[in-house]
C-alpha cells in the first residue's frame, strides 16, 4: 500500500522504501534484496522496464504485480517507460486503475506525477506480444504464470531486445511454500548458457551480461 507521508519507520513485519516522499509499505519482504540491488543498479537511469504478470490484487498480501507501482515510481524519478503484460483482462484493469489512482491529476491534484502515456498495461499473450515487440528492454522482469517452459519462452523471445546494459530478475525461483512454483528452473540455466550470470539469487534472481 502506498501512501504519502513525511516519516516512515520499518519494524519486523514491513519494509518502507522511500523515493520523493512516496513510501511503498511491503507485507512480504521476500523480495527485498533483489529489488534493492535492481534499483540500485538502476539508480539515476531513464530505463524502459518490461514486465509479464501485473497486479492481481489490490493487497500486496493478498496478490502479486505489485512490481509494477515499483517501477512506474522509478519512472517517476528518473524518467522512462514500462509496459506490464498480462492475460487475464481483469488483472489489467485493475493494474490500470491502480496506476491511475496513484499517479493521475485527478487524484493528486494538479498534473500528473508521471507522464501516464509511459505507462502501458497490454492484455495480451506475454510470448505473443514479446515476438512482436521492437523496442529495446533495459530491464526484463519474468513473473508471469507458474510454468518455468513459460517463463523460458518470454525470455527467449525477449532475447532480441536485449542489450550489454540489460537487466533480468525472474520471480519465484526459490518458493518454500510451494516447491511446485520454480519459475527460474529452466530459464536461469538457459541464461547462464547464453552469456548470463547471476548477480543475486535469493527469492528471486537478479542477472546481467557476462560483460557488463
Amino acid at each position: 500500500m502506498w501512501q504519502m507521508l513525511s516519516q516512515a519507520h520499518e519494524n519486523e513485519e514491513t519494509a518502507t522504501i522511500r523515493t520523493k516522499g512516496l513510501v511503498a509499505t511491503m507485507t512480504d519482504r521476500k523480495r527485498d534484496a533483489t529489488f534493492t540491488k535492481l534499483f540500485q543498479m538502476i539508480s539515476g537511469r531513464s530505463v524502459k522496464i518490461l514486465e509479464t504478470g501485473t497486479i492481481r490484487a489490490r493487497s500486496f498480501a493478498e496478490g502479486d504485480g505489485h512490481s509494477l507501482l515499483k517501477f512506474v515510481d522509478h519512472i517517476w524519478n528518473f524518467g522512462g517507460s514500462v509496459i506490464s503484460i498480462d492475460n487475464n483482462d481483469r488483472a489489467c484493469d485493475l493494474a490500470r486503475q491502480m496506476v491511475h489512482e496513484k499517479y493521475s491529476r485527478e487524484y493528486n491534484g494538479g498534473s500528473d506525477l508521471v507522464d501516464l502515456d509511459q505507462v502501458q498495461v497490454i492484455h495480451s499473450d506475454s510470448v505473443q506480444f514479446l515476438d512482436q515487440h521492437s523496442d529495446p528492454i533495459d530491464v526484463l522482469y519474468l513473473d508471469s504464470g507458474n510454468d518455468a517452459d513459460l517463463i523460458l519462452r518470454e525470455a527467449q523471445a525477449a532475447m532480441k531486445n536485449l542489450h550489454a546494459d540489460t537487466l533480468i530478475l525472474v520471480d519465484d525461483v526459490n518458493e518454500q511454500t510451494h516447491p511446485e512454483v520454480q519459475k527460474g528452473s529452466k530459464v536461469i540455466p538457459y541464461l547462464i548458457e547464453n552469456g548470463w550470470e547471476i548477480v543475486i539469487s535469493e527469492y528471486q534472481c537478479l542477472l546481467k551480461r557476462v560483460d557488463q
